[in-house]
This record gives structure tokens, sequence and C-alpha cells, in this order.
């Protein structure tokens, strides 16, 4: 129980997740493997990228490099019944220990390759908790002088109730075990992303009125520049040909003030604004010291170098 408790006091915290099979039959296909951490060659197989949540949060994950797939042994459980289960580490925040994660994904059981019946269908369960040390070795609990700024956005309750039909659907598909991945990699595409945004455009809710004061809405923009380096790919390639395609630095910086304050996507509640409202804010933004220098930070290089004669 951590409820009524200082978060400052604890001094590590385990992410566990507990896997099962819940049907009557012990599973026959697509058991969960999972990788000998001992196994990988360590920091080279871990790679680090962004998963992004409603607003502007996002957390670290970990990817697998397959240069060392060789190296790399997995182990599952055949015929794993209902009775049984697997605990397992999603993640530790203690560096000192050996093993602080554990990769895993469901594969083809290699036994049922020879059976002439279709094996049924799996039927399990996750269930995931933290745990909380007050006394460790070494205090690795995250603080605010430890994780970036960007990160540290207040969880919005409402945030899955708002999340569109074609955002639930897609992420309800992609855990499939058989089209998951196809269908993560069509989903990734931009034409697709816009035609969910167009599907589901008038069915948006939960986006709170303009509250009067462009300056309310200063720093969510600039959190959106800072995290620019974690975008997809092909945002920033579209970004990078809007902004070299105007011929002066003000006019690429208000070209790209105007599309992140248009809010296409909607994830920064500015979407329904009036034309006036949002123009107001562009301009907040405009001569707001903190934006520009984010602006010049994570843009510059995109930047047409000439400037116009009133920047002169």
């Amino acid at each position: 129980e951590t409820e009524g408790e200082d978060p400052t006091t604890f001094k590590r915290y385990l992410y566990l997740n507990l896997w099962r099979n819940i049907s009557d039959h012990p599973i026959e296909d697509f058991p969960l493997a999972m990788l000998d951490e001992r196994t990988t060659v360590k920091p080279d197989d871990y790679l680090p990228r962004d998963l992004y949540m409603a607003g502007n949060s996002h957390v670290v994950q970990y990817g697998l490099n397959a240069r060392h797939v060789d190296l790399h042994q997995w182990y599952y459980f055949p015929n794993m019944a209902k009775s049984e289960g697997i605990l397992f580490k999603q993640s530790d925040s203690d560096w000192t220990k050996s093993s602080r994660t554990c990769f895993h994904m469901a594969v083809q059981d290699p036994s049922n390759n020879s059976n002439k019946t279709k094996p049924r269908p799996r039927e399990s369960v996750e269930l995931r908790m933290i745990c909380y040390w007050k006394e460790a070795s070494v205090c690795s609990m995250p603080t605010k002088q430890t994780v970036p700024a960007t990160s540290l956005v207040e969880y919005n309750p409402a945030s899955l109730h708002s999340a569109s039909a074609f955002s639930l659907l897609t992420a309800l598909l992609a855990k499939l075990p058989l089209i998951g991945s196809v269908l993560r990699k069509i989903c990734a595409h931009p034409l697709v992303h816009m035609l969910g945004s167009m599907m589901t455009s008038n069915k948006d809710t939960h986006h709170p009125p303009y509250s009067g004061n462009p300056q309310d809405y200063l720093e969510r923009f600039i959190v959106v520049v800072n995290v620019f380096p974690s975008w997809p790919s092909f945002a920033k390639s579209m970004i990078q040909k809007g902004l070299q395609s105007k011929t002066t630095r003000k006019d690429a910086v208000e070209w790209f003030t105007v599309m992140i304050v248009n809010d296409t996507a909607g994830y920064q509640k500015t979407k329904k604004f009036a034309k006036d409202d949002k123009q107001a804010i562009v301009e907040a933004l405009i001569e707001n010291q903190e934006y520009k220098e984010a602006v010049d930070r994570h843009l510059g290089e995109f930047l047409p170098k000439s400037k116009d004669k009133a920047e002169e």
C-alpha cells in the first residue's frame, strides 16, 4: 500500500508483469517467450525509443537490436496450463542489478508444426503491478532533477475517453499475434494517420473551450518543439521540407507555429478553437523568448539562412 505515502521516501521501484493462461485448455500456440538477459550484449542490444501517450507525456522504452541475435537465448513454457503463470520484470529502477528488464514476445510453438489439427487460439491475460522499496542499497527513484522536464506532464484521466475510435481500434488490432506487426507498419504511414484523423475529426470530446488568454497555451507548444527530435521520421521530414520551402526565417517560423497550433490531430486541445483565438496563440508564441530559443535549438538547421528586411 502506497496511498498517502510520501513518494520521496521510496528508494526503488520494480515494474512487474504477471502473464497467465485463462483457458481451460493448455496453450497450444503463440506462447509468451522471454529473452535471457544474460545473453544480451549491453548496451549495444538496447535501442531506446519514446512511447508517446495521451497529451504531451511520453516514456522511454527499449527495443532489441538484432545484431547479436545468434547469442540471444529465448525460453517459453509449452502447453502452459490455466493454473500456471509467468512473473517477469518490465523495468527495475536499480541500475546496480544485473538484470533490469525482460524482453518478451509471442512466438509460434515449433512443436505444433507437425500437428495435423489446427491449434486452439490462445487466451491469456496479464496483470501489471509496481513494487516500491523504502530501503535499498542505492536510491534509484526518478526525480525532477533526473527526469526531462518534457516528461513531467500531469496525467489526464479523461485521455482514454477522448481517444478516437480509430486510435483505440488500431491499438487493439496491433496486439494480435499474426497481423500486429504488419498493422503497425501500415498505421505508421502518414496517409493512414491523415485518414484516421479525417474519420474521427467530428467525434473528438473533452476539448476545453479557449480560456481567453493565449499565455495559457505557451508551455504546451514549447514542449512540442522540445520533443521534436523524437518525432516520427516522416513528420520530421515533412517539417523540414515545409520550413525549407519558405524564403525567409520569419515566414518559416510562422508557418510552423500556425501548423502546430491548428492541432490537426487534436493532441494539444486547440483544434476546435476559433481562427482568431488560434492566431492570438500563434502571435504570443512568436513573441515568446523561450519558444524562440526552442525553435532555434531544434529547427534552426532547417530554417532559411536569409532574413527579411524587418529582421535585419
